[in-house]
């Protein structure tokens, strides 16, 4: 009889967290509705004051997007793009001196978002000067130019007060975007680099030029947009530094050794040295429209982290730098110097070391690099991390060696004796 009672409380808890389950499928998540915009009112003019921006809230949204952009909301260069927790934006005296005088259309949406954002009606307004326009700066790109092949070049009129000029060209939106170019010249065209061109993500640009006059001062006079649209390149991956495919598995033997002596009032501070083996395996990945993002399982590889983002024929390395898969030595650099880059036969060395010191006699110090071979990927990486002050140091290291390396097919790598 026992059993019996056993088997229907054991199908019970079965059926229940079934239907828990079926439950949670089931549920609907409620999204926030459109927001109104309540100032300025649509059309209001501003001359020397700049505008404060308000919007009703919603209790279902976490933040909410506000977008300022020229001439037409959806099409305009976008001057303003940016996500706050409240429903008030307070342009700053300082962005207000920096623009021209023309129209522009701002609207609201909330987040979180379903599909698409929602957002509020658009309204308009004006920035009147006191002083009368001048004629347009901008000559090409035209506004909405794609460029696929290759880098733009940006020419403007000559200004004869100025004393020279600055080019500004952002991703997304001109006054809160990513900067991609920035630079002061006395010419009138500026070209953009090979280098930057392969660098910059395909979406969204937003340029402009202000004249440097004597008494100083930026007034961007004029904003036009453009877009990037690179196609993919072929790659064959098992041919560079950086191998990966799905069910890539790479296997390391890890050293772990370091000690604590940062409590003076431990008796027995905490010293370790011991052994241990990792695996990372790529789990999954995705191509996009700025190249594939691989996502890894089990640990991660020092430069690239747990997910190995690749853009068009670049990598990105150390969080923030894109290099190609067969990069220029740098040499060897110390502390706070930026990406090392060195060679050692048929291996790409990459590291990176930071070092702060404060007073009167402390200082911390964190280094990671990497050792490549082509076909294999990394062979070797380490992460050492030390600190001290008055008294007291704590070390902590870690060495991971490669065991092997299976490409999904074969066993590609294996350490002798493994």
């Amino acid at each position: 009889m026992k059993s019996v009672w056993k088997i229907v409380v054991i199908l019970g808890v079965v059926i229940l967290a079934l239907w828990g389950c079926q439950r949670d499928e089931d549920e609907t998540i409620d999204y926030p509705s459109a927001v109104t915009l309540i100032a300025p009112q649509d059309g209001t003019h501003f001359k020397e004051t700049p505008p404060t921006f308000l919007w009703s809230s919603d209790s279902l949204a976490t933040s909410y997007i506000l977008r300022i952009a020229t001439d037409e909301f959806s099409t305009g260069a976008v001057l303003i793009k940016d996500t706050l927790t409240d429903t008030i934006y307070k342009m700053s005296e300082n962005l207000f001196s920096q623009i021209y005088q023309g129209t522009y259309k701002w609207a609201v949406a909330p987040l979180p978002a379903e599909d698409e954002l929602l957002w509020s009606e658009v309204w308009s307004f004006s920035v009147d000067k006191s002083y009368p326009p001048p004629p347009p700066i901008l000559i090409a790109p035209e506004d909405g130019a794609v460029f696929d092949l290759e880098p733009p070049d940006f020419i403007w009129h000559k200004d004869n007060s100025a004393s020279s000029y600055v080019i500004r060209v952002v991703k997304d939106a001109f006054f809160t975007g990513e900067k991609i170019v920035v630079d002061t010249l006395k010419d009138t065209t500026y070209t953009m680099t090979q280098e930057d061109f392969e660098i910059a993500l395909n979406a969204d640009y937003v340029w402009s030029v202000a004249p440097l006059y004597l008494e100083g001062g930026l007034t961007w006079r004029e904003f036009r947009s453009f877009t990037l649209d690179k196609p993919m390149p072929e790659l064959d991956l098992d041919t560079t530094y950086f191998p990966l495919g799905l069910n890539y598995e790479w296997a390391y033997e890890r050293h772990l050794w370091g000690d604590d002596y940062s409590d003076p009032n431990n008796p027995d501070p905490p010293v370790w040295d011991y052994y241990d083996t990792v695996t990372i395996t790529v789990a999954d990945s995705v191509l996009g429209v700025n190249g594939w993002e691989f996502y890894l399982e089990g640990y991660l590889f020092r430069d690239v982290g747990d997910t190995v983002y690749i853009f068009g024929n670049r990598v990105l390395v150390f969080e923030d730098e894109k290099i190609t898969f067969n990069p220029q030595a740098t040499g060897p650099r110390g502390a706070n110097e930026g990406l090392e880059i060195t060679y050692s036969q048929d291996t790409l060395n990459l590291s990176e070391a930071f070092l702060e010191t404060w007073e009167p006699i402390g200082e911390s110090y964190l280094r990671k690099a990497v050792s490549r071979i082509k076909g294999t990927g990394v062979v070797a990486q380490l992460y050492r991390s030390s600190s001290s002050g008055h008294g007291w140091e704590k070390e902590s290291n870690v060495v991971d060696t490669l065991l092997y390396f299976f490409n999904g097919k074969d066993t590609v790598w294996r350490r002798e004796g493994s």
